[in-house]
């Protein structure tokens, strides 16, 4: 028993010496610690900002513009009140009526100049007779306010022939005849234009057909209509 006690001391003492001497000459390393191969995952790219709304056109807006100059036609119709029938020293009373009237003119912004024709028919009171007047006249107009104004009065003025003729006879006769008045216009857009207003219409050196006799006769007029422009 004491034998193998000291046998097993002095192996223990040969493996520590063999140990110490193995450290003293080197050749006793330390294994290398194995690195790490993790890799991160990589930041992830940021997101892509969002398109644009896209721009959402209007539609174009199609604006008809009227010029304040320009030609033009109208025609209008109205109340015809006739005054008395003035011959030889008589007055014969006369009914009132509907006369008509159509023109073609330009507009100059604040002026206009036209050609028109008008007819009107008037019945007597007191007997079956009537007079009717057909008339060609140059007529000439001030605007007044603003050519961009949608409300201009004016003021007018004609001159030219009046046909006149009478139911007793088959005869007419053709006199000089000029007229005033003033008016309204109403601007409706799209070149069309309300027109209303007052007309004095007087045959100058007017003679009753059938007898040559001189006749003192005039006509008032209130008219309304529509002018189209150009």
């Amino acid at each position: 028993m004491k034998q193998s006690a000291k046998i097993l001391t002095i192996a223990i003492a040969l493996v520590a010496g063999i140990g110490s001497t193995a450290m003293a000459n080197g050749t006793y390393r330390e294994e290398p610690v194995a690195q790490s191969t993790y890799t991160p995952a990589p930041t992830p790219a940021p997101a892509p900002a969002p398109a644009p709304e896209p721009v959402r056109q209007q539609p174009a807006t199609i604006v008809t513009v009227v010029s304040s100059t320009g030609p033009y036609i109208s025609a209008s119709v109205g109340l015809g009140i006739a005054g008395d029938w003035k011959e030889n020293g008589y007055a014969d009373r006369v009914k009132n009526s509907i006369p008509y009237n159509v023109a073609i003119g330009y507009n100059f912004g604040s002026t206009r100049l036209e050609v028109a024709g008008g007819y009107q028919k008037h019945d007597w009171r007191d007997y079956n007779d009537d007079a009717s007047v057909t008339t060609l006249m140059g007529n000439g107009y001030i605007d007044l306010g603003s050519p961009s104004s949608g409300f201009r009065p004016y003021l007018m003025a004609g001159a030219g022939m009046a046909d006149v003729s009478v139911s007793w006879d088959p005869n007419s006769i053709t006199v000089f005849a000029w007229q005033a008045g003033a008016g309204v216009g109403v601007k409706l857009g799209s070149g069309w234009t309300f027109d209303v207003g007052y007309r004095y219409l007087k045959p100058s050196s007017l003679k009753c057909p059938s007898d040559d006799n001189k006749v003192d006769w005039e006509l008032h007029n209130v008219m309304a209509g529509f002018r189209y422009q150009f």
